[in-house]
């Protein structure tokens, strides 16, 4: 029995992040953010346990959790889904969703409103975009399972 309807693997988790960044590249918004972080740092979860994976995917893992932009996700995706972190070492010391006049992108969002944008403010103090740190995460995974899927699936 499973728990999770439609996906199967570790593969159909990844198909999914793709998905919900080309709803973020249609228009950002802080739930899409949400479900998009979340989906990106379990994918982590995913690859641990599934079988159809060669072992070299699950021992190259823990340098892929290394990786900023994974880190990131991790730090959203937990103080999403817990209304905080509760671990001592968070790369995000704030992620904010701000709209108004000059945020997003241009031509995006509602007229006259604008699009949201999503910023992340790391721990160093750093600022970054949200956007380009969900397209980085997408990229880390695409190349993961360009190199680690099995023969025959679509990435």
């Amino acid at each position: 029995m499973t728990q999770h309807p439609g996906l199967q693997s570790a593969l159909d988790l990844f198909n999914k992040v793709e998905r919900e960044l080309a709803r973020l590249e249609t228009a950002v918004s802080a739930d899409t953010y949400f479900n998009f972080a979340i989906t990106a740092y379990h994918i982590c979860d995913w690859v641990e346990k599934d079988s159809t994976l060669p072992k070299a995917a699950r021992r190259e893992l823990e340098s892929l959790r290394q990786q900023l932009p994974i880190q990131i996700c991790r730090d959203i995706a937990n103080g999403s889904k817990h209304f905080g972190v509760n671990y001592s070492d968070p790369v995000v010391a704030d992620a904010t969703c701000v709209t108004g006049y000059g945020m997003g992108r241009y031509g995006k969002g509602a007229y006259g409103v604008g699009e949201p944008k999503i910023q992340v403010t790391l721990a160093d103090g750093s600022l970054l975009d949200g956007l380009d740190i969900a397209r980085q995460a997408v990229q880390l995974w695409r190349t993961f399972f360009t190199k680690h899927a099995l023969a025959g699936s679509a990435v």
